[in-house]
């Protein structure tokens, strides 16, 4: 009986061990680290290459997951209609039913990332958790969907969607 119960504590420890070692493992590899004003900078510079050139395609969208360090400013807002529906193209192609967008996001959070201020979608599911635990003026680590949108007539959209956060 003693050996029993010991192989099971020993086996329990070995699991919390192994499965709460880094509970952000599996999101780290997923989002691949990035600096902001690199990724729009190097957007920016693709949509003018995109311009100059009429004879390729003028719209273009891509998707990607990133981690980026962000400094919370405090202040929230509803998510811009146009910034939605930009969102809701991109999902379309690349992830499927847009209508999924409708009950995930209603609001952006604005923060600081280097000299820039990012409005920034967040999944409504993770404000009320984001706000008991960012409090103003602290750096987190934010795990994002990044939907690129480059429109016909030039405008392009970069947003960064909240998918999930941590405490630097």
């Amino acid at each position: 009986m003693k050996a029993a119960t010991v192989i099971t504590s020993i086996l329990l420890v070995l699991t919390i061990h192994c499965y709460g070692q880094d509970q952000w493992e599996t999101w780290d590899k997923r989002y691949r680290e990035i600096n902001y004003n690199e990724l729009i900078d190097s957007e920016k510079q693709y949509a003018d290459k995109t311009e100059k050139n009429k004879e390729i395609a003028q719209y273009y969208s891509r998707l990607d997951n990133y981690k980026i360090t962000a400094k919370f400013i405090g202040k929230t807002r509803p998510i811009d209609n146009n910034v939605l529906m930009s969102m809701k193209r991109v999902f379309k192609l690349f992830i499927g039913k847009p209508i999924q967008l409708d009950d995930a996001v209603k609001n952006e959070f604005l923060f600081e990332i280097g000299d820039s201020e990012v409005w920034m979608p967040i999944q409504t599911q993770l404000e009320k958790p984001f706000i008991k635990e960012i409090k103003k003026g602290t750096e987190t680590i934010l795990y994002c969907l990044f939907l690129n949108e480059h429109l016909q007539e030039g405008k392009i959209y970069n947003t960064l969607f909240i998918s999930e956060f941590r405490k630097e």
